[in-house]
């Protein structure tokens, strides 16, 4: 489980740091396609939109195998990562902070799905959101004074996965 939870911590910090940089191509060969193509439409909207969204401070605190399996020739297995994060929009146009999502760290549950061909090398297969879930507040001890919007677009999560 140790090799798995080492998978699942690089993982997160090669995505965090290509979707931050606004490019994906970095970690395209660790992502199976689908997932792949999910960021990749969920990053062009947001620079459509002329906005970067920029995390800093992340750390992922706590990662759990939740589930591994074999389909056929296939190994799948689920992780339930917990991090700590701040994050921002940034102008793509001024350069120029646009909004910040919460100005203090925020507690962010992820599930990710990860696989693998007997053998070869682990691969994202998908992103899912468990909390906060799409655009959210935050936790309920936030001060409301501090809190703005954390999604610029509607209905996608940072990462274009489902909430």
């Amino acid at each position: 489980m140790d090799e798995l939870v080492a998978v699942v911590r690089g993982a997160f910090h090669r995505v965090q740091v290509a979707w931050d940089a606004g490019d994906l191509a970095k970690v395209q060969e660790a992502m199976t396609p689908e997932a792949y193509e999910a960021m990749r439409v969920a990053l062009e909207q947001l620079v459509r939109q002329g906005g970067i969204y920029r995390h800093f401070e992340f750390q992922p605190a706590a990662v759990a195998i939740t589930k591994a399996w074999r389909e056929n020739a296939r190994e799948l297995f689920h992780a339930r990562l917990t991090a700590t994060l701040r994050d921002y929009v940034v102008d793509d146009f001024s350069g120029e902070m646009a909004s910040w999502g919460w100005l203090e760290p925020v507690h962010v549950v992820e599930e990710w799905t990860f696989v693998r061909e007997a053998g070869g090398l682990w691969r994202v297969a998908a992103v899912a959101q468990v909390s906060p879930p799409g655009i959210s507040p935050g936790p309920p001890a936030r001060s409301p004074a501090k809190t703005r919007p954390l999604r610029s677009y509607p209905g996608r999560n940072p990462r274009g996965c489902a909430s």
